[in-house]
């Protein structure tokens, strides 16, 4: 899955700046940086409460919650509106690596952009021959591995926070 998702960014059009001139003067690592964080912070924020609803459903008893609906009133009554951001800490700290070491690894290993090298130069927008689609596929693989023995850990951690109650018990 990431090797396909990441694919169509690896192709930077010629018309682009150099990455040394991106991002008002800035070096492209801190570009990239700031990108990351505040896609981890977005992604946090809104999806947050959507996570804990979703665990709170996969991790109680089918007698507890009758349904989405009533799993989002019985947390707003019983934990309050905060309860929707429990796991955010742990959210956040997965999330911020996930995508720095996302785009990271996958910038470094992506198919070459430069002329010299023929058989993994950028392609045409359309042009997916088997070296570049295979490169890209390995550079996707690659960076999902890396950002998986980081986020997993986490995970166990957020889901231990998004199942707790107000009394303590999952």
């Amino acid at each position: 899955l990431h090797s396909v998702a990441l694919c169509p960014f690896s192709a930077r059009p010629d018309s682009a700046p150099p990455p040394s001139t991106m991002g008002w003067g800035l070096p492209q690592w801190a570009v990239d940086l700031a990108g990351s964080t505040a896609t981890a912070v977005m992604w946090t924020v809104v999806g947050t409460p959507f996570d804990v609803v979703k665990t709170r459903l996969q991790t109680s008893s089918s007698s507890l919650y009758r349904g989405v609906w009533h799993c989002v009133v019985s947390t707003l009554r019983h934990d309050g509106p905060f309860a929707f951001w429990r796991g955010f800490v742990p959210a956040l700290l997965m999330g911020w690596p996930y995508s720095v070491i996302m785009f990271g690894v996958y910038g470094q290993l992506r198919p070459s952009q430069t002329a010299s090298d023929q058989t993994l130069s950028t392609p045409s927008a359309f042009d997916l021959t088997l070296p570049y689609v295979g490169h890209c596929f390995a550079a996707g693989a690659a960076s999902g591995v890396a950002v998986h023995c980081v986020s997993n850990p986490l995970t166990l951690w957020m889901v231990q926070l998004q199942t707790r109650t107000r009394s303590g018990k999952p």
